[in-house]
């Protein structure tokens, strides 16, 4: 056993026979006993606390442990770190080499590699250090903000032509359709393209004023009034005519199966007569 001593027997000096003896084994300190041997100057450091009633093997066993721990520990550099310092500090962080390393995910798909946007930000990322990860959350809460700048421009254009509808009723139609004609014949797709991506394409301010100017084209003859399948007021004009000189209308008829929707269809087209005259 470890803990027993141990018989040796070694030749007498003079040859005259054999010497029987025991060796004790080396003392192992107990728990605590090791802190004799702290040098005078670190006695006082608190950080013997916890290991006080520990044994040498515990103590030794965390000593361990703590260098492998300070190995594989990242310092931050400081105001007066080098250049190549910072970089190396960058590159355990996972910092990629170069700027052009980045993938800017989903957000950037359809954007070119040479974008000026794509690059600077690329670079701006790279000069402060940003880890894919980082990069892939800021783009991924910039795509998020463009969705939701999607939502709120077809809840507006919704919620525009809504109101329109019910203000224009039954010449809806034809007025809307006379306003998007008097834009692109006065300011082209282009200014189309920018009324709908600001989210005011279908504003109800934006649409009557579109087909005022519309109205106003139409009488000097700059667009044709009604546009092909839509019931303008010319085309308007003359269905109403044709029912008023025809006795046999279903409009005239109380008996026949379609006269209240011979009705309803003179009351729309007279709505819609009157809004040419406006």
């Amino acid at each position: 056993m470890a803990d027993e001593n141990v018989v040796v027997e070694t030749p007498h000096q003079d040859g005259a026979g054999i010497v029987t003896g025991t060796i004790a084994p080396p003392a192992v300190a107990g728990p605590g006993e090791w802190q004799t041997h702290i040098p005078t100057e670190y006695k006082a450091e608190k950080l013997w606390e916890p290991l006080k009633e520990k044994p040498l093997g515990d103590v030794l066993k965390g000593y361990a442990e703590s260098q492998k721990l300070i190995g594989g520990s990242v310092k931050i550099p400081g105001a007066d770190a080098t250049p190549e310092e910072k970089t190396a500090f960058n590159r355990k962080l996972g910092v990629p080499e170069t700027a052009d390393a980045y993938d800017l995910g989903p957000a950037f798909k359809d954007v070119p590699a040479d974008d000026p946007i794509a690059k600077s930000f690329r670079s701006t990322a790279h000069q402060s250090g940003l880890t894919p990860s980082q990069v892939a959350a800021v783009t991924g809460f910039y795509q998020e903000m463009l969705a939701a700048g999607d939502t709120r421009i077809m809840q507006a254009n919704e919620q525009g032509e809504k109101a329109l509808k019910a203000e224009w009723g039954a010449t809806y139609d034809h007025r809307a359709s006379l306003a998007a004609r008097a834009a692109r014949q006065f300011g082209g797709d282009e200014i189309v393209s920018v009324l709908d991506g600001a989210g005011i394409g279908s504003h109800p301010a934006v649409v009557k004023m579109f087909e005022k100017l519309g109205r106003e084209m139409a009488e000097d003859g700059a667009i044709v009034s009604d546009a092909q399948g839509i019931v303008g007021p010319r085309a308007a004009t003359t269905k109403i005519n044709e029912i008023l000189g025809n006795p046999k209308h279903a409009y005239w008829v109380q008996d026949d199966p379609g006269h209240k929707a011979a009705v309803a269809e003179m009351t729309s087209l007279q709505r819609i007569k009157a809004a040419g005259e406006e």
